[in-house]
C-alpha cells in the first residue's frame, strides 16, 4: 500500500515556515493526521479531501512531522510516528486488508502551493516510496517532481534581481546591508562594481544571463580528476542542466 501523503501534505501544505537560508524554498515543523470524513449531515457524507488528494481509508496520526524543500526541488522530510488512529492496527503503521493497504505500507511527499484549484501536485517517487517502520517513523530523501514551474519563476526573478543590481550598484548594496551587519558600504560597493561586468559574455549576449559553456565545466572537471580529486569520472552533462534557464525566455543579455 502507498499513501499518497495526505498526512505529509497536511503537514507540508498547512505548516509552513519561512525559508531561512539560502538555496531553502520552505521549512515545515509539525503535521497534523487525517480522517477519512470532513463532515456528516443527516443526508450526506462528505470525504475529507484536502487540495485535490482523496481521503484515506482510515484514521491517521502522526507525531512530528519536519521537512525542508530547496529551490531546485530537493526534499529531505522526517517523519515520526504516523501510524493508524483506528481499527485493529491502531498505534501502529502495520496495513491489513480492512485499512485498505499490505503488511508493508510506503509513503511519499507532496508539496501543493497553490490555495485554490487548479492544484499541482509536486511530489516525490510515488510509485515506489519510502516502507515506514511499525511505529510509523520514515526519511524521504528525494527530488520532487513537477517542479519546473518553480525554478523557472525562481531563474526568472534571480536573473531580474541580479541585472537591476548591476544597473544600480549603489541601491543594491544598501539592499545587501540591510541584511548584513558587518558589512562595510565602500568596500561592498567597490567589490560589487568590479564583480559585475563579469556576469556578461559574448555568450549571455547571446544566450541570456546564466548560460554557461558546458566546455568550461568539461575544463574544470579535468583539472579536479587530474589533481585526484574526484572518485569517478563525470562529465559536465552528469554535474549541471540548463534547462531550466532554457524555459525562462526575458532573461536580460547585459
Amino acid at each position: 500500500m502507498k499513501i499518497p501523503s495526505l498526512l505529509l501534505l497536511a503537514g507540508v501544505a498547512l505548516a509552513p515556515l519561512s525559508a531561512v537560508a539560502d538555496g531553502v524554498l520552505v521549512k515545515f515543523d509539525g503535521g497534523i493526521g487525517a480522517i477519512p470524513v470532513s463532515t456528516v449531515s443527516a443526508t450526506a457524507v462528505t470525504l475529507n479531501i484536502v487540495r485535490g488528494v482523496s481521503a484515506p481509508n482510515q484514521i491517521w496520526a502522526i507525531a512530528d512531522f519536519k521537512a525542508t524543500v530547496m529551490v531546485d526541488g530537493h526534499i529531505k522530510a522526517d517523519g515520526r510516528g504516523l501510524v493508524f488512529a483506528g481499527g485493529n492496527t491502531i498505534g501502529t503503521a502495520v496495513g491489513t486488508a480492512g485499512s485498505g493497504g499490505a503488511a508493508v505500507i510506503n509513503v511519499f511527499a507532496t508539496l501543493i502551493c497553490e490555495n485554490v484549484p487548479t492544484f499541482v501536485e509536486r511530489s516525490t517517487n510515488s510509485i515506489a516510496g519510502v516502507p515506514l517502520a511499525e511505529n510509523g517513523d520514515f526519511t524521504i530523501d528525494d527530488v520532487l517532481k513537477n517542479k519546473s514551474d518553480m525554478l523557472t519563476n525562481f531563474v526568472g526573478a534571480s536573473a531580474k534581481g541580479w541585472a537591476y543590481a548591476a544597473k544600480n550598484p549603489d541601491e543594491a548594496t544598501d539592499i545587501s546591508l540591510k541584511y548584513g551587519q558587518d558589512l562595510k558600504r565602500d568596500l561592498e560597493l567597490q567589490t560589487w562594481k568590479l564583480e559585475a561586468p563579469f556576469m556578461w559574455s559574448d555568450m549571455t549576449k547571446e544566450k541570456g544571463w546564466g548560460w554557461m559553456d558546458t566546455q568550461v565545466w568539461d575544463d574544470a572537471i579535468k583539472v579536479y580528476g587530474d589533481l585526484g580529486q574526484l572518485k569517478n569520472p563525470i562529465t559536465s552533462a552528469d554535474a549541471m542542466t540548463q534547462d531550466v534557464l532554457g524555459r525562462v525566455g526575458d532573461r536580460p543579455k547585459g
